[in-house]
């Protein structure tokens, strides 16, 4: 399993294992510092969806407040992992399909959660967000998407190969996100479906990233097999938002905000830091006393970067506004729905 520890592969079996529920999962995970995106995510998944928790790194405070708050199977991994080796625990580990939603993503239309669950056996994955690369080929975005389990095996039987970042040999893997290196077969197996030596870049864009990026190694080859890629809905890079559905981007990025972001949110820092603001400050009182701090630390941030706090609501409607989006579903997603006091 490369990257995943064995520990937490069997920790995540034995999980698993006692689930009284393994049909229709959907998961969210999150890492230290990003309660307030979950505790607004969870504001809109009615009791009915069969979600599953998995939180990394968080301190104990945040463990049992996420314990007290929500009556959700919850998996807690000590020490901090990344979404790569979620991912290769979820592949690993699941026997039935599932559901897969960011922590930052808010659900608004709660049919979405039973139509994204209705795959077809020739169907990799049902998507919300996708895009095509240059040479046509569809790539599902991982915001929210639903996961066809017996299609993995199928896949691996004719070349084993995981949900993680790879990049080409040559490469330095530590510049690309500990990236994994191809493998001949793998090679072989994609040639033909993109220049040697290229990474799939969204039509429309210059340049992608130097690397295969999450699940997307995984998808090429799932291709190649002649498993398809289903859009439940439509969205993508050009039409980001819709009122079904919001997905912020790269919140797990939060206090390292000087990292690279995706295009889209890159030319939008302004907003995304008011945005992050305005739900951080919906729930801080209610979490652990840390977030309060993160709180104050976000707005001296914003001042030192953009000036005054005082218009930041009227900001964030007005953008949201501008990308096609109701009043309705902006005050939702900004106005305290649940009794969290």
């Amino acid at each position: 399993m490369g990257n995943v520890q064995t520990s937490h592969l069997a920790s995540f079996r034995n999980f698993y294992k006692q689930l009284a529920n393994k049909e229709c999962i959907f998961y969210i995970f999150f890492t230290q510092g990003l309660l307030f995106w979950l505790a607004n995510a969870m504001s809109f998944i009615p009791d009915q969806v069969n979600v599953v928790l998995i939180g990394a790194g968080l301190d104990k405070e945040e463990v049992l407040w996420v314990k007290k708050r929500y009556h959700r199977p919850f998996w807690v991994v000590d020490e901090y992992i990344d979404d790569r080796a979620v991912w290769q625990i979820l592949f690993a580990c699941n026997y039935q399909n599932f559901g897969w939603i960011d922590v930052d993503c808010f659900v608004f239309n709660h049919e979405l959660f039973n139509e994204i669950s209705q795959i077809q056996d020739n169907v990799s994955f049902n998507s919300i967000w996708s895009w095509k690369c240059q040479t046509n080929i569809t790539f599902t975005s991982t915001y929210m998407l639903y996961v066809n389990v017996p299609i993995i095996k199928q896949v691996n039987e004719n070349v084993p190969v995981t949900p993680m970042n790879y990049c080409y040999p040559g490469s330095d893997p530590l510049k690309n996100q500990n990236a994994w290196i191809l493998s001949q077969r793998q090679m072989d197996f994609i040639d033909g479906l993109l220049t040697p030596g290229e990474y799939p870049v969204p039509q429309g864009f210059d340049h992608g990233l130097p690397f295969f990026d999450t699940l997307l190694l995984y998808q090429l080859i799932a291709h190649k097999c002649g498993f398809e890629i289903h859009k439940t809905r439509n969205l993508s890079h050009s039409k980001y938002f819709s009122n079904e559905i919001i997905h912020i981007g790269d919140a797990s990025y939060f206090s390292n905000l000087k990292n690279s972001f995706p295009k889209f949110v890159g030319e939008n820092l302004n907003i995304f830091l008011k945005i992050s603001y305005l739900i951080l400050n919906k729930y801080k009182n209610c979490l652990p006393a840390a977030y309060v701090e993160k709180s104050k630390l976000l707005a001296l941030l914003i001042q030192s970067q953009f000036g005054k706090l005082c218009n930041i609501r009227q900001e964030v409607e007005d953008f949201f506004i501008k990308q096609g989006i109701r009043q309705q579903t902006v005050s939702r997603l900004l106005d305290k729905r649940d009794n969290y006091e």
